[in-house]
């Protein structure tokens, strides 16, 4: 009964809180001022210099477009790029501003305009016209509209159904009220925090093998030691000396994020009764993670397995593993999609259509790349699709690499193809292993990395031995690699035997 309440308080909450968010929304799309090109450059610069493009950014916008189209249509290059600096400086500033008010939707918004504009405006040809970027914001604003909408109307119809729904629905229902919390807690406590979460996370109490151990007691909160600071030339009194050598705590917002996040993805239980032989080494770079493992049983003897790598890690990286989350979900759940192939061209498209709705071949930091995976456990098959990450299967000692396609899930390229899907029979004692790059990066004192020859080296020396006992093994040699150099990325490697 506890539970019960709990759980729809906490929907009430979201539910709320999106209200709010989405009736804070405003328009970041700028509009042309129906002024002359000349007119509009100086009430530009003018608002620069006097800070009222802080009030009316729209407006201020507006006059910048304006301008900036009479300059390229002039020909003046040194001109338009000078323009085109102060547009991006204009757009940093209003981002600023945001996170100093706590509106960190605006911040994210104008984030992303800042991005979107940089790329458009450097690498545009002779289209790029304002009344086109002006359809475009417009059209992005309401797709980020309808998007909230449908969150929002899902959660309302999972609350409803809670009480009378099974196992898989409860669980399903769960996981959409967790992906809702994380975003607030990212919007409301991690911004704030981000920079200390960076450099709590670089301290030597947060290396590899106190990580583990975080990991395996979330209840307590992580902490590190840092030194007294000496504030004054006067000798610290012994209170001063106490206080400053207490070890700090690294915020609960991040180890509350960090623990929601690991809820959404593969629940042990599941990967238990599907797959019971397997490890899954887990090592973010920060407190919150780019790289997840995603499963869903949508029926008896189908099971869907994704190891995936989002661009980037930390904060940005966490944004975007719960969006694709979110995405893998509605392809099996409520599109009933069937073949990983079908399902990663899905999740492209949506990953596009909410990031890159300009579809620019240009855009680098969007996407991730996958390896989708569906057993079928009554047949024996596997069948399974993979981008840029690929599938190794070791069988009778020797062992075979499945290549991925060299494209990322949601970003754009020059030429369009759909993921290719790949077959293997599953016999007795196979062992497959998939991974982010995380692993194959980290580099040792002297600046060289792992690499994956010796990751194939080092699985087909122990791969006779139980998966607990090489995840064990995997995590020694990296830390043995890894000495006292940092992290360079998230790390995620999955070994399943059959």
């Amino acid at each position: 009964m506890k539970k019960s309440i709990c759980l729809v308080t906490l929907f009430c909450l979201v539910c709320m809180t999106n209200l709010r968010a989405q009736s804070a929304l405003s328009p970041i799309p700028p509009v042309q001022a129906p002024v002359s090109g000349d007119s509009a450059i100086i009430k530009f610069r003018r608002a620069l210099l006097d800070g009222s493009y802080l009030k009316n950014p729209d407006a201020t916008l507006g006059y910048a477009y304006t301008g900036l189209d009479f300059v390229r249509k002039s020909g003046d290059a040194k001109a338009t790029d000078s323009l085109r600096r102060s547009i991006d400086k204009c757009y940093q500033d209003l981002i600023d501003a945001s996170v100093k008010r706590y509106d960190y939707v605006h911040a994210y918004l104008y984030e992303i305009r800042l991005s979107q504009n940089k790329d458009s405006l450097i690498h545009e040809a002779s289209s790029g016209q304002i009344s086109d970027l002006q359809s475009v914001f417009e059209s992005d604003k309401k797709k980020l509209k309808t998007q909230i909408a449908d969150m929002q109307k899902e959660l309302a119809s999972q609350g409803n159904k809670l009480a009378a729904q099974e196992e898989r629905e409860s669980r399903n229902l769960i996981i959409s009220l967790s992906v809702s919390a994380l975003f607030l807690i990212i919007l409301f406590f991690i911004f704030p925090g981000y920079l200390l979460g960076k450099a709590l996370s670089k301290a030597h109490a947060l290396k590899p093998a106190v990580t583990d151990v975080v990991k395996e007691t979330f209840s307590e909160p992580a902490t590190l030691s840092v030194p007294a600071i000496e504030t004054k030339k006067s000798e610290p009194s012994a209170a001063q000396k106490r206080e400053a050598e207490a070890p700090v705590q690294a915020p609960d917002s991040m180890l509350a994020a960090r623990k929601i996040q690991q809820s959404l993805f593969a629940s042990e239980g599941l990967m238990k009764r599907n797959l019971p032989d397997h490890f899954i080494l887990d090592k973010p770079s920060e407190v919150v993670s780019g790289d997840f493992c995603w499963v869903m049983e949508p029926a008896a003897g189908s099971f869907y397995l994704c190891l995936a790598d989002c661009k980037g890690h930390g904060v940005p990286g966490a944004f975007r593993s719960v969006l694709f989350t979110s995405f893998l979900n509605e392809a099996v759940a409520d599109k009933k999609l069937t073949s990983p192939d079908a399902i990663l061209g899905f999740v492209h498209e949506k990953i596009i259509q909410g990031l890159n709705p300009e579809r620019s071949v240009i855009h680098p930091k969007e996407g991730m790349d996958a390896v989708l995976c569906m057993f079928d456990l009554k047949g024996g098959w596997l069948r399974f699709s993979c981008s840029k990450n690929p599938v190794w299967l070791i069988r009778n000692g020797e062992l075979k690499e499945f290549a991925a396609d060299e494209r990322t899930v949601g970003r754009l390229t020059d030429e369009e193809k759909a993921f290719k899907l790949q077959t293997l029979g599953l016999r007795k004692g196979d062992c497959m292993y998939m991974f982010s790059n995380g692993f194959a990066k980290q580099t040792n004192s002297l600046g060289e990395k792992f690499g994956y020859q010796r990751m194939k080296d080092l699985l087909m020396t122990n791969c006779s031995l139980p998966m607990g006992k090489q995840q064990e093994i995997l995590n020694a040699a990296l830390i043995s690699w890894q000495g006292s150099v940092d992290q360079v990325d998230d790390i995620l490697v999955m070994g399943v035997r059959v």
